[in-house]
């Protein structure tokens, strides 16, 4: 199921067949957690510490008053 989400989201679609193509990196060891799951754990982590610093931030200011 993880490897059709991955096609899916990659649009991994022949365009005169409009059958899915398989994934070149099938075989590989923990591709799709390497490929797919990692980026957007990245992405959300960087979400979170950009949240984080702008209430640090509104906490700094609120001590000043």
């Amino acid at each position: 199921m993880a490897i059709e989400l991955y096609d899916m989201l990659a649009g991994n679609v022949s365009p005169m067949t409009r059958d899915n193509v398989k994934a070149a990196y099938r075989g590989e060891e923990e591709a799709f957690l390497r490929k797919v799951v990692t980026p957007i754990y990245k992405v959300i982590a960087k979400l979170l510490k950009l949240k984080e610093a702008k209430r640090e931030i509104k906490a700094l200011a609120m001590e000043e008053l």
